[in-house]
């Protein structure tokens, strides 16, 4: 399926290898998610790598009002299926978030109502992805008991992140280095490591040597990790305490 998201502008959805839909542009011959996965990938590197790496993946026990949130900054909220997949994991674990993106191109509704992502999650994902992208931009929207949700419509590299405040974790996730190399410049990652408390991760499904040695001069403690199918390594930054 080919879909208009501007005037010179085109994607078209493509069933990636779990059964999860992916867009493809053209324009710059790339795909938002893994064609292998794009599910798998984004519950691989962003949730399991990421966010239950930090939370500890474990139920918590004490009352939501008693427990701090847990702060998520995602650059390049896409599709918003990264931020689906946490805020289901929020529920499982009955930990708070809130999740910050930010993405200068949001897909318009005649794009993100066409992915699949609402057929595999069930009733309740369906829900939570439609109030995903219906939830207002510039402002904190209350998505669930466990998630709080803050779309920014900025251009990350020449916009600052005063609204953000530091983060645990950082979900990197703008297209690849060849496709859109002034995303990986090294002031970037020192904006992000500024923004990531001690202790805290950014994690990236990019592995290139530019980008690992970009993250260890921001001030990152750098792991190499495996990747989702189709991809042998990712990256996990950590910030030291």
């Amino acid at each position: 399926m080919i879909l208009n998201m501007s005037m010179n502008n085109k994607v078209e959805i493509e069933r990636s290898g779990d059964g999860s839909d992916t867009l493809y542009v053209p324009a710059l011959d790339e795909h938002y998610h893994s064609v292998n996965g794009a599910v798998t990938e984004s519950e691989w590197v962003y949730l399991h790598q990421g966010f239950q790496y930090l939370a500890g993946g474990q139920g918590r026990s004490l009352p939501e009002e008693e427990l701090p949130p847990l702060r998520v900054l995602e650059i390049g909220f896409g599709t918003g299926l990264n931020s689906l997949v946490t805020l289901m994991e929020a529920h499982r674990c009955r930990i708070p978030v809130s999740y910050y993106g930010i993405e200068k191109y949001p897909l318009p509704p005649e794009v993100y109502s066409c992915l699949n992502y609402p057929e595999i999650t069930g009733a309740q994902g369906k829900e939570w992805y439609h109030s995903i992208h219906t939830a207002s931009w510039e402002e904190p929207v209350r998505i669930s008991p466990f998630f709080e949700l803050t779309k920014l419509r900025r251009d990350f590299i020449t916009a600052g992140l005063d609204p953000v405040p530091p983060c645990h974790v950082v979900y990197y996730d703008a297209f690849a280095p060849g496709k859109q190399p002034e995303m990986w410049e090294d002031p970037l990652f020192r904006k992000l490591y500024d923004r990531v408390l001690p202790g805290g991760v950014m994690v990236t499904y990019c592995a290139t040597g530019r980008v690992r040695r970009g993250l260890m001069a921001a001030g990152f403690k750098v792991e190499r990790l495996p990747g989702p199918p189709g991809k042998r390594e990712m990256l996990r930054g950590i910030r030291s305490i």
